[in-house]
């Protein structure tokens, strides 16, 4: 059964107003873009009513971003190259209350990503390698996009700095520190995604234009998502 429903874009503040996530309630509006939604009951978000409908395919840039490659300012100079940027931060979804892992994760995270996929958006999600397997499995185009394996200390010293405003970074520069070659080999052999490595100085903005290109391209030769 297929069904319609109307959700907002709320970009949100979340730790201390570093970040940005999507929700549709509970938070102070920040900025807000209606949107139609289309699914169905089995979770398919396809509107292939009939056999004339229009194929639509996939419309939302997915960007799969390494720690702390999307900040606030990326999303304050939204739109880039015609697409307003949302960060889709992955907290609410993947913990509940005391530190436990929601039992729905990472499904109900990548649904709310499925959901957008009809918005012409730039969509910042995680790049937790769970929600990389879903997007491939579910047929997502996305991009994926990290800093070079040699940029350790580099990246360590910009989130040391960004913990004058944010508490939180502390824990991810222990968690960097312990975890960054396993991260970013496991973002290297990531397959069926498109892949921009930042170098030195770089910023996620940096490569705008090139991730615009790509996924002109991947929609040229449908091979994005088909929504219907």
């Amino acid at each position: 059964m297929i069904f319609e429903s109307r959700v907002s874009l709320f970009l949100c503040p979340w730790n201390s107003g570093t970040d940005y996530f999507f929700a549709q309630n509970g938070c102070a509006l920040r900025t807000k873009m209606s949107i139609r939604l289309f699914s169905m009951s089995s979770g398919d978000f396809r509107t292939c009513g009939s056999p004339t409908a229009e194929q639509q395919l996939q419309e939302a840039i997915v960007i799969s971003a390494f720690i702390a490659v999307v900040d606030q300012s990326l999303v304050q100079t939204s739109p880039l190259s015609g697409y307003p940027v949302v960060s889709l931060d992955s907290g609410p979804y993947g913990f509940v209350s005391g530190g436990q892992r929601h039992a729905q994760w990472p499904h109900n995270y990548v649904g709310v990503t499925e959901a957008i996929l009809p918005a012409k958006v730039m969509l910042a999600t995680s790049s937790h390698e769970e929600v990389r397997q879903q997007y491939v499995e579910r047929g997502i185009w996305f991009v994926l996009v990290y800093p070079h394996r040699s940029l350790k200390q580099q990246r360590l010293e910009r989130l040391r700095g960004m913990e004058r405003v944010n508490l939180c970074t502390g824990r991810l520069v222990s968690l960097l520190e312990r975890g960054w070659d396993e991260f970013i080999e496991s973002m290297e052999s990531q397959k069926d995604c498109h892949h921009e490595v930042l170098q030195a100085g770089e910023s996620l903005q940096d490569r705008i234009p090139l991730i615009v290109q790509a996924f002109t391209e991947a929609k040229q030769g449908q091979i994005v998502k088909k929504i219907c």
